[in-house]
């Protein structure tokens, strides 16, 4: 979808219902050998490419989009956001409790978040980094519980 932003809040409550609406698509995606947290980012870094939204435009897509029906006519080709979307959808397909995740917010400053992944148990899961478990080192982080933005 391509989403009119209106405030930073109603942009997080679209990531957080967009991630829950898209489980079920996930839990038909991930291959059965996926199973810990570690294996679905690898799996997951397989098929995804980051590219930055177009200019002006915040672009969040589903999992279903982002593989089936991507805006750049690539398979698995997001942001940041896009990816956060992934993973919420993913971690719930596999079980996970949304009251274990949380959407980190990232940037210099709490008015100027330029990046968003998340944290599963307080282990980043950042899709636009190589390896899993790494966290950049951003001047503000603002933890957000998954749980905290369900409507």
């Amino acid at each position: 979808m391509t989403y009119e932003y209106k405030t930073l809040e109603d942009v997080l409550f679209q990531i957080a219902k967009i991630g829950r609406q898209g489980a079920s698509y996930m839990g038909k995606k991930i291959p059965s050998y996926v199973r810990s947290p570690e294996q679905l980012f690898i799996y997951l870094s397989t098929v995804t490419t980051y590219r930055d939204d177009p200019p002006n435009t915040e672009l969040l897509q589903s999992p279903k989009s982002l593989f089936q029906n991507n805006y750049w006519g690539m398979p698995g080709t997001g942001d940041c956001d896009c990816f956060t979307i992934l993973l919420i959808s993913s971690l719930l397909a596999l079980g996970y409790s949304e009251s274990r995740i949380e959407i980190v917010l990232a940037g210099n400053t709490r008015n100027t978040p330029k990046h968003i992944y998340l944290k599963l148990d307080g282990k980043p899961m950042d899709l636009t980094n190589a390896y899993y478990n790494y966290e950049r080192d951003y001047p503000y982080l603002q933890h957000i519980p998954l749980k905290d933005l369900w409507r």
